[in-house]
Formats: C-alpha cells, sequence, structure tokens
C-alpha cells in the first residue's frame, strides 16, 4: 500500500485488464515527440477497486458530513487517506448492473471535488474490450480476459499496432489521462 504515496496521481480502474490496455495506449499516445513521456510508479499509477471494493469507497475528506442511503458512513474507506490526485475510470452498465449505483455515488462525490482529481465514463463504452476493432484483437477469450489481453498486447508490442487501430473513443481517453497526469506533474 505503500507504494500509492510515490506517484503523483492515481488512475483508479475497474479490473486489472483495464490497466494493460490503458498503459499500452499511454505509451502509444506519449510517442509522439511533442508530448511528454511519463514513468509509471514516479508520475502515475494504476490501482484496481473492483465494484466490490468500491462501494466502499468515498471521496470525502469528513465522511460524516452528507448520509449515505446504501452505506454506514463508518464503513468507507476515504480513498484520499492514500492519495489527492486521483483519476477514476469507469465503464458504462447502463444500470444493468448491481455497482451503477455505486458509481454514479463516486462521480458525484468527485464532481464536488476543487482541482485535483476527476471521473472518467465514455457512454457507449461498457467494457475495456469495447475500445478494440477486429484489426486489433487476437485472442478474444472471455473466460479469461487477462490471459487475452496479454496474446493481444504481445501481438500489438511486435506489430507496433498505433491508437489510429482502436475506435476512435480511445484517443479522447487517452486525452484525458494524459492531461490529467501533465496537470499533477
Amino acid at each position: 500500500m505503500w507504494d500509492l504515496f510515490y506517484a503523483n496521481c492515481l488512475i483508479l480502474v475497474e479490473w486489472p485488464v483495464d490497466i494493460l490496455y490503458i498503459q499500452y495506449w499511454l505509451e502509444k499516445y506519449m510517442s509522439d515527440d511533442a508530448k511528454q513521456n511519463f514513468i509509471k510508479w514516479q508520475h502515475y499509477d494504476f490501482v484496481e477497486y473492483w465494484w466490490s471494493l468500491a462501494a466502499h469507497l468515498t471521496m470525502k475528506f469528513n465522511p460524516n458530513t452528507d448520509d449515505f442511503d446504501e452505506l454506514s458512513t463508518d464503513s468507507l474507506v476515504n480513498i484520499f487517506s492514500y492519495h489527492r490526485n486521483i483519476l477514476l475510470i469507469t465503464d458504462n452498465d447502463h444500470n444493468t448492473n448491481a455497482f451503477e449505483r455505486t458509481k454514479r455515488r463516486l462521480e458525484t462525490e468527485i464532481s464536488r471535488i476543487q482541482n485535483w482529481s476527476s471521473f472518467y465514463r465514455q457512454s457507449n463504452i461498457n467494457t475495456i474490450e469495447d475500445y478494440l476493432t477486429d484489426e486489433t484483437t487476437i485472442s478474444s477469450d472471455s473466460s479469461n480476459k487477462v490471459a487475452a489481453a496479454l496474446v493481444n498486447l504481445k501481438n500489438r508490442r511486435k506489430n507496433s499496432i498505433w491508437l489510429n487501430k482502436f475506435k476512435p473513443e480511445v484517443n479522447e481517453l487517452m486525452s484525458k489521462v494524459y492531461n490529467f497526469i501533465l496537470s499533477n506533474n
């Protein structure tokens, strides 16, 4: 847990697979000579929060200031006790997921915070794999998404597949991630 203090900002994602894809895309996004290259663990780092864990997060400095209908405030973990510069990236479950209420609560909390944290969601993205195209996917094994991501990433690195081969929404996401890191370094 101590390593969370070393990076200048944290990027919270739902699953380990999200880290694999976002890290690759960020490397490609930063490869333009005009862009600053950031170092993972120094300028930024990732944390997976999975929604069963996110249900127990709060972004409030004082969790006793508002009532939460769904949770007792003493069961919430204040994420800012670990770090102050946080970008929370989530997918869109279209209200079909039990954790959609938690996502809306965290989005509301982040929107109340000034300057250092941000919430990102694209309405047409349900999973990180929705950013992929047929051209960028060799394996789509839904039973083991990590193994599939590793196979795909190995192929992308070998063939140097650029962002323009993914869905256009990847550029918007990477712009948000890059600018968040830039503003916190």
